[in-house]
């Protein structure tokens, strides 16, 4: 109905001028009426054409925007896939590398038998190397690579690259020679210049199976502009003319193929990162005699579109029931382990069950096979450390961190998200949430053990710090709060500062103990005892005490009363007890701080 009132209100006008028209013609006798009628029928065929027209040009733009769209979300969806692929491999790949890794250490192996584990263990770590290749090209492919880039020198960088190529040659027949010029500073992109030097050290190592390997990285003048020129040569096998056409080309093997195995991505993908690198990739072979590759880098090239990041900061991760059975732990703090205590969370029961065997001489390891247990274990025990992956069903890695980090409960607790997910897209939203560690698959034993102790020791740390600083600076005569304890969560902070008020306020009080105070924070006297032993490594009466103690201080160096009226404002009635307790803080009983306040006074003066 309501399109037939649209074209009736559309045929009104137009009929109208028509019969305008016809009347001027006949008034002035300018046309007849068949001549009239055949010009609007030929005015109407002509706007008819130009509509269709228009129609035709707005259809054909639809569908390329949506067959753009459409690659655009296969393309995405194709990341995803290669990028789930990889993290399924990849944790299987942790359990062969990591126990074979510590076997290569144990001196109970026989010799022959340690030989074995060596070669299981280089083969599971190229298999590791072939499946971080593939999922490097499908980033490249899809344009999903971020180019990162940093003044540094990159002379070291190709150092360490070559070392590491060096010590793990198994071919006596190879000689390296190094050509390194020390401290080439310019901006470049690390992971860039490793995929395209470790393509070029392996090819080389596949292709000579007797003779020298040059790696050379050296300043060079091309048309009047500096470069750093960075690249191998060596006394292989060479390439055909034929071959050196298509050998960056996709997929490509020439005729060399059927002595070495390979996949045929990996030049085509040092291709990719050299353009995007903006380097100059050059080749040069002979048949018979060997190949240099190399590629030239712009030394006063900023690179203005990359990101820029500070060279100090590290890229790299500077990382169903239980297989394992809880433990069941009492809710009493005091009956719980004496070790620090883990919770490992991961959908594979092997992993946690691998992670468990790694710390459990040293910690308390509670395994959780999802999110969802995970949380509720998080939240029972407050633990010390979360270990934690993150592609799991139910709840991810990132939705677990994130939790934990927003209750007042748990936002001390630091969280390692431990995965395959390499992208720093992905690590960028891990420490968005709050992470405290990335650590990628797979990893060595001594990695995460390092690393666990690394968080926890740095927890101490800051344990000690805060009590120090929260005791003498935390509340100022005004109420206010004191810029102190950086480092810490904005709950955190809110929550000692709204603690250490508390007890001051009620410093002379009978009834202050942690029952008010767990009354005050709207938690259970559990809760607080440990929030307050994760957050300050002491139970919640220790700081009572160390505030009792500061105040008292305070009070004595100020001279506002002697040290019996100190004690019984800050409600301690045994002054024995009040002294003892004053040495313990200070190192000085409180008459020997009060001489030594009245004298630094005395010196001032």
């Amino acid at each position: 109905m309501i399109k037939k009132i649209k074209f009736i209100f559309f045929l009104q006008p137009l009929s109208n001028v028509l019969l305008s028209i016809y009347i001027v013609c006949l008034k002035y006798k300018l046309m007849s009426l068949l001549e009239i009628i055949l010009s609007i029928l030929a005015g109407l065929l002509l706007l008819s054409n130009v509509a269709l027209c228009l129609f035709e040009k707005k259809r054909k733009e639809l569908v390329t925007r949506k067959i753009l769209q459409e690659a655009k979300e296969a393309n995405d969806e194709k990341l995803r896939f290669y990028t789930n692929i990889t993290h399924e491999l990849k944790s299987p790949l942790t359990l062969i590398i990591g126990p074979l890794e510590d076997l290569t250490h144990n001196n109970d192996i026989p010799e022959t038998a340690k030989d074995k584990i060596v070669m299981a263990l280089k083969n599971s770590q190229q298999l590791l190397s072939l499946v971080n290749q593939c999922l490097d090209f499908r980033k490249v492919e899809t344009n999903n690579w971020s180019f990162s880039v940093c003044y540094d020198s990159i002379s070291e960088k190709v150092r360490d690259l070559s070392d590491s190529f060096i010590k793990t040659n198994t071919n006596p027949d190879i000689g390296f020679i190094l050509e390194i010029e020390d401290n080439l500073r310019l901006f470049f992109d690390p992971k860039i210049v490793q995929v395209i030097m470790n393509n070029f050290l392996t090819n080389a190592i596949k292709y000579t199976k007797r003779g020298t390997i040059l790696i050379f990285c050296r300043r060079q003048e091309y048309n009047k502009s500096m470069y750093v020129e960075l690249g191998v040569t060596d006394t292989g096998m060479g390439i055909s003319k034929k071959d050196k056409k298509h050998i960056f080309d996709r997929y490509y093997q020439g005729e060399h193929s059927q002595l070495v195995s390979g996949t045929g991505i990996g030049l085509a993908m040092v291709k990719n990162l050299a353009e995007k690198h903006e380097m100059t990739l050059k080749v040069d072979s002979t048949l018979g005699k060997g190949s240099t590759f190399k590629v030239l880098l712009g030394m006063d090239n900023t690179y203005p579109s990359a990101d820029h990041y500070d060279s100090g900061i590290s890229t790299e991760e500077d990382s169903q029931e239980n297989a394992i059975e809880p433990l069941h732990l009492d809710e009493n703090i005091t009956e719980l382990s004496k070790k620090p205590i883990i919770v490992a969370i991961d959908d594979n029961a092997e992993m946690t069950q691998y992670i468990s065997s790694l710390l459990s001489n040293s910690y308390t390891v509670i395994s959780a096979s999802n999110g969802i247990q995970g949380t509720r274990f998080i939240i029972k025990y407050i633990p010390d450390l979360v270990i934690c992956d993150i592609m799991m069903p139910f709840m991810n890695g990132f939705e677990v961190c994130e939790r934990v980090k927003r209750d007042l409960r748990t936002s001390h607790i630091p969280v390692m998200l431990l995965t395959a997910k390499e992208s720093d897209e992905d690590k960028t939203r891990g420490y968005d949430v709050g992470a405290d560690s990335y650590i990628t698959k797979p990893f060595s034993s001594e990695l995460l053990k390092s690393r666990v102790k690394n968080l926890l020791d740095a927890k101490k740390r800051t344990a000690n710090r805060i009590v120090t600083e929260t005791i003498q600076k935390s509340i100022s005569k005004s109420g206010k709060q004191q810029e102190y304890n950086k480092g810490l969560s904005d709950i955190d902070k809110e929550f000692i500062v709204k603690m250490t008020k508390f007890i001051k306020e009620n410093i002379s009080s009978e009834d202050l103990d942690v029952c008010s105070i767990a009354s005050e924070m709207c938690m259970s006297q559990s809760t607080l005892y440990r929030k307050v032993k994760g957050l300050l490594g002491i139970s919640p009466n220790e700081y009572i005490r160390k505030v009792r103690m500061s105040v008292a201080a305070d009070m004595i160096k100020s001279g506002a009363c002697n040290v019996s009226e100190a004690a019984w404002k800050v409600n301690i009635n045994s002054l024995a007890y009040f002294r003892k307790c004053f040495k313990e803080e200070f190192g000085v009983f409180p008459s020997q701080y009060k001489n030594a306040s009245s004298q630094n006074a005395t010196d001032k003066q």
